[in-house]
């Protein structure tokens, strides 16, 4: 019996699409992803063939869903956020101007968030801070 990994699951399309989101570096939407591999393929590639890729890259810790923008961005960890407490307790800045998205650990962020929840259960989570990055606040400032 061949163990699966997370390595060997790395389909074709999925390693084309993580590739896209690391060589990007800013946020980027399922279209935005397909048109980028239709340039790079020279092929069209179906919208649900990219949302199932992306789906899971994110379900696998390589890639996060920027809820606010409904958009997503290549883990910032070289090898993925495999550990689900480092995923739940990522923070992220989004710039409204560039769509750069900085990944940080906010651990003590959320512990302080728990705290508060006294009698709440948190199941899920996520942190987005949505504002201008240095540079777009200079260039509009």
């Amino acid at each position: 019996m061949r163990k699966t990994t997370l390595s060997n699951t790395l389909t074709p399309l999925r390693r084309a699409v993580l590739s896209v989101l690391i060589k990007n570096r800013s946020a980027m939407g399922a279209y935005d992803i397909q048109h980028e591999l239709a340039a790079r393929e020279k092929k069209q590639i179906a919208p649900m063939s990219v949302y199932r890729a992306v789906t899971f890259l994110v379900q696998s810790g390589r890639a996060h869903a920027i809820r606010s923008i409904n958009a997503f961005v290549a883990c910032a960890d070289a090898g993925g956020c495999t550990n689900a407490t480092r995923r739940r307790q990522a923070a992220f800045f989004i710039c409204t101007g560039c769509r750069q998205v900085k990944e940080i650990n906010a651990h003590k962020s959320y512990q302080s968030l728990q705290s508060l929840a006294k009698d709440f259960a948190m199941e899920a989570h996520g942190l987005e801070v949505v504002g201008l990055c240095r540079r777009c606040h200079r260039k509009n400032g």
